[in-house]
């Protein structure tokens, strides 16, 4: 009677089958490919075939040199640090590449021009032919030193010149590099076999000869996988297990990564509006006493009614803005007119990230309807691309999943229950703040939220305290000047914006009167609309402040 297989045995026989399968997938694929490319070019005459082949590298040459493909997949400032491409640039990397650019599409004009005249059966044509499939090969050969030259300089000068690179990233930039490459290589490699053929000889030179040469012997060692198939076999399986071992963890570190937070670049002039204040005055009515003569009067001062005394102080007071353009210009900083920071991202994509936390409803009023027409209201305003929808992400995420210096610059943190964080998410928050040039822009949507979040505030920062964000700080002039600081709205706790200061910078921004609902509000009639369009002014003002902070934190001015 057979024995029944424990699961351990039935699993690992299973591995084994699994490990089989793969292993002769991988074995077909190479010998399928060169047959049916066999198949394809000989369905077609070889002026044809090189039409295609040199047309393709001749607008692999203009990607690459237009474009700058590669080097602005490997220098983009989503992958590095400002400092990081200015060092590159100081240093002849990017002007060397701007050269090899130039180069590359005179090249490509040649290969197109060569592509046409293989139709034109003459030796010389045959030789033009090899010396262009040469100097492509030559010239990606060349590229591919720019693939490794660019992140190993980076990590070679990290220390000295306090670059943020590390051996995560600089293995992360040459894999995908390559694979950028690898198309090309592919090609050129085609080529090259492909006119050292006995048929294209023939073709070209009008002869019948029957000798195979060394293109020949590479093709049909390729399709028959030579001498030794079980070798070759073999080889092939060893050959894509190492790349696997090698690249497969590199996807994976960099699947661990979130995109990183991109400030618009450019150069802005903050857009200062002035909030006007008016204070109603209502033209009191006088009096009129009707006496009769006959009657008997008493004259006497009433005892003053305090409730009425007050409600009359608050009717005076009461404030309505009307905004008013004093300075125009384009939100950002250093002066110009087409808006963003100098150390900022090209092709930004503005977002809004707020954090997850257990105990509460970490996620109140967010929707398209809710706080994404903030969003929106930025892209009215400054013309800013803006993401699909607003994001929300855990402390381990916010500490962990961005790169050095391209964390977001602030994240929004709302709800109405409780609220709690974990002593290690404490620790990324206090690091998040007071290191790394973050803010936490707080709102209080009613409840216990309050309490909660003050409670957790604590935790964060013990030596610190809370404190009055008074009517004249930064905050409260650039881009809209709110002279009584920030609008009251909902009051759930107070009607004053609260803080945390460190260093002069404000690293915790609490509303106390639902902002939140507030941006909810936007595009309807009335007061509410209003109170949306203040809520939204000073929703860019925070912004915009932890904006410039970051970066002056991480950049410097």
């Amino acid at each position: 009677m057979e024995k029944t297989k424990t699961v351990s045995e039935r699993s690992l026989d299973y591995s084994y089958k699994a490990l089989e399968y793969t292993h002769k997938v991988l074995c077909f694929l190479p010998s399928w490919g060169i047959k049916h490319s066999a198949k394809l070019f000989s369905k077609f005459p070889w002026p044809a075939n090189f039409l295609g082949l040199f047309w393709l590298m001749g607008l692999l040459c203009f990607a690459m040199s237009f474009t700058k493909q590669i080097c602005n997949f490997m220098v983009s400032s989503e992958r590095l640090a400002q400092v990081e491409i200015d060092f590159l640039a100081k240093h002849g990397v990017l002007g060397s590449y701007e050269r090899f650019a130039k180069l590359l599409i005179i090249l490509a004009i040649i290969y197109l021009c060569i592509g046409l005249l293989a139709f034109l059966k003459k030796r010389f044509t045959l030789q033009l032919i090899k010396v262009a499939a040469a100097s492509f090969a030559i010239c990606w050969l060349y590229l591919a030193y720019f693939i490794v030259h660019i992140p190993e300089v980076l990590l070679t000068n990290a220390e000295e010149k306090n670059l943020e690179m590390d051996m995560l990233l600089r293995n992360e930039l040459w894999v995908c590099g390559i694979i950028l490459w690898l198309p090309g290589l592919i090609i050129g490699a085609l080529c090259l076999i492909q006119v050292m053929r006995i048929s294209v000889r023939n073709c070209y030179c009008k002869r019948e000869e029957t000798d195979d040469l060394l293109g020949d012997r590479i093709h049909d060692d390729l399709k028959t996988h030579g001498e030794d198939p079980r070798y070759r076999s073999s080889f092939y399986w060893s050959f894509v297990s190492h790349i696997a071992v090698l690249i497969l963890p590199l996807f994976i570190a960099r699947g661990c990564f979130l995109d990183a937070y991109a400030i618009p670049k450019g150069s802005g002039q903050l857009q200062v509006q002035q909030i006007k204040v008016k204070k109603i005055k209502k033209k009191k009515k006088k009096k009129k006493l009707v006496l009769n003569m006959n009657s008997p009067i008493i004259y006497y001062v009433p005892d003053i009614d305090d409730t009425k005394v007050m409600e009359e102080m608050e009717e005076d007071s009461r404030d309505t803005y009307v905004a008013t353009a004093l300075k125009s210009g384009k939100l950002g900083k250093g002066g110009g007119k087409k808006g963003g920071w100098p150390n900022g991202m090209e092709n930004a994509t503005v977002r809004f990230i707020r954090l997850k936390y257990s105990g509460g409803d970490w996620d109140q009023d967010m929707s398209r309807n809710g706080d994404y027409k903030l969003l929106l209201y930025l892209k009215k305003t400054e013309g800013w691309k803006i993401a699909n929808r607003t994001e929300a992400i855990s402390v381990s995420k916010l500490g962990r999943g961005f790169r050095k210096k391209q964390k977001p610059p602030f994240v929004y943190i709302t709800g109405k229950r409780g609220m709690r964080f974990s002593a290690p998410e404490i620790k990324v928050l206090r690091k998040y703040c007071l290191e790394e040039g973050g803010m936490i822009f707080a709102d209080n949507g009613g409840g216990s939220f309050n309490s909660a979040f003050r409670s957790q505030i604590r935790r964060i920062f013990p030596q610190k305290t809370w404190v009055d964000i008074s009517n004249d700080d930064e905050i409260f002039i650039q881009p809209t000047a709110f002279p009584n600081g920030a609008p009251p709205l909902a009051r759930h706790s107070g009607a004053r914006a609260m803080g945390i200061k460190h260093n002069g910078r404000w690293v915790v921004f609490y509303h106390q009167g639902d902002i939140g609902d507030a941006w909810k509000m936007g595009g309807t009639a009335g007061i509410r609309d209003v109170e949306a369009d203040r809520a939204y002014k000073l929703g860019v003002n925070v912004m915009a402040y932890a904006y410039t902070k970051y970066l002056e934190i991480n950049f410097g001015e």
